[in-house]
């Protein structure tokens, strides 16, 4: 729990980015009148620190949990979780990465300033998969990790050679 909670906390966090919308991230909008007002290319680096903090908290979470942790030749369960988690935070950076360099070009074949419709429309659908895929994915990881390492726990600790768990406690309280 010390570590599982932290670390979806942090993936967590780094799925708000996906608040920011994609016309705020790169300060393109219609009117320069109003992107000066808000000053909206100034998203960009507040949401890659954002991206960037939630690895680097990972990875320091990471190297805190193999160091106080005994050294094996095979992967732990806290492993795959931490794993998946840098992944997944990863994934979210990736995605910003490409967003912006897919809404980042000055003119269009035309010539004049802004994006081409459909080079709009691709920059739209690839926020708005990630937006839901991402999120998604990890849900599912987690879903699937507690499936698959709670039922290796339970056949493993709590039924060892046909004892019951009443038995088994029976037999640590009585100090044998």
């Amino acid at each position: 729990m010390q570590t599982i909670l932290p670390s979806t906390l942090m993936v967590v966090t780094s799925f708000f980015s996906f608040l920011i919308p994609v016309t705020q991230v790169t300060g393109r909008t219609h009117s320069k009148k109003l992107s000066f007002m808000l000053n909206l290319s100034n998203k960009i680096p507040g949401r890659m620190t954002l991206c960037i903090t939630t690895l680097l908290t990972l990875v320091a979470m990471s190297s805190g949990v193999f160091q106080n942790s005994p050294r094996t030749s095979y992967m732990k369960a806290i492993d795959v979780w931490l794993f998946g988690c840098f992944l997944s935070s990863f994934a979210v950076l990736l995605h910003f990465s490409v967003v912006v360099f897919l809404n980042s070009r000055p003119e269009n074949r035309e010539g004049q300033p802004g994006l081409s419709p459909y080079r709009r429309r691709v920059t739209a659908a690839v926020d708005r998969c990630g937006r839901v895929a991402m999120p998604v994915g990890f849900l599912l990881f987690s879903v699937g990790y507690n499936l698959y390492y709670e039922g290796n726990y339970v056949k493993t600790d709590l039924d060892i050679e046909g004892y019951t768990l009443h038995e088994m406690e029976g037999f640590y309280s009585r100090g044998d």
